[in-house]
């Protein structure tokens, strides 16, 4: 099985580690920190990924916002002697009812691709959602990662969502803390069983309450789900990051 310090790129597709634009970390300093954790975890490879709510921005100030903390950030490394990860932008995209025909949206995908991290509504998932989700892709050419999928599984109509992933109309992500949760791993464990989730990301926002624990998941992975799956979640994330 892998194990932390192994000779493997990992990546993580799903981070709150730009400084001071979400409630990920406050500052370059919290960066730095969180980004030099990965690094130690083998994760060479980072998508930054802030909240973007649609109720309380739009998309032209979140970008710039973005791509000042970003500039802060490779700024402070440098300034400091620190060598950072390979590191591509997109956002956690929050549903808003019509964002399937939102032309503004393709602004925040991931990179340079046609993926978009969408996180559902605590809500019931209706056909009116469902379509909206497939607009995304059949008006805006835009394939949706449904982050921290296991958030959402007791939602009515949650098997609709099942269906997208099905039929590939979408992807699906877990945390690696809800791996590593005795409430939650459950729930993860039920949905890998299904073969719904594609890759393992850390959504990490903080170095204490939320720190990346990566390689802690990836480890329980192996040992729950075999060393097929585990490397599985590896080369999907890495694959993946070299599409954006």
């Amino acid at each position: 099985l892998w194990k932390r310090g192994a000779e493997m790129s990992i990546a993580d597709i799903h981070t709150h580690i730009l400084p001071a634009i979400d409630d990920g970390a406050k500052d370059v300093d919290v960066s730095l920190e969180l980004l030099s954790m990965m690094r130690a975890q083998g994760i060479d490879r980072v998508v930054a990924t802030p909240h973007f709510y649609a109720g309380s921005t739009n998309i032209e100030k979140f970008t710039a916002a973005r791509n000042t903390a970003y500039d802060s950030l490779k700024r402070a490394a440098e300034e400091r002697n620190i060598e950072l990860p390979q590191i591509k932008l997109g956002a956690e995209v929050y549903y808003f009812n019509g964002i399937g025909t939102s032309g503004g949206v393709r602004a925040l995908t991931l990179g340079d691709s046609d993926y978009m991290l969408l996180e559902l509504q605590n809500a019931p998932v209706t056909d009116l959602v469902v379509r909206d989700i497939l607009n995304l892709y059949n008006s805006l050419g835009i394939f949706p990662v449904l982050a921290h999928l296991e958030r959402f599984v007791h939602e009515r109509g949650f098997e609709k969502i099942i269906e997208l992933i099905e039929d590939d109309r979408a992807y699906a992500q877990v945390n690696a803390d809800t791996l590593l949760d005795f409430s939650g791993r459950r729930t993860a464990s039920k949905l890998i069983k299904r073969g719904l989730i594609s890759f393992i990301a850390t959504d990490t926002h903080s170095v204490r309450e939320r720190p990346p624990r990566m390689a802690e998941a990836l480890e329980a992975a192996g040992k729950k789900f075999g060393e097929e799956q585990q490397r599985d979640f590896i080369e999907n994330g890495v694959s993946f990051f070299e599409e954006l």
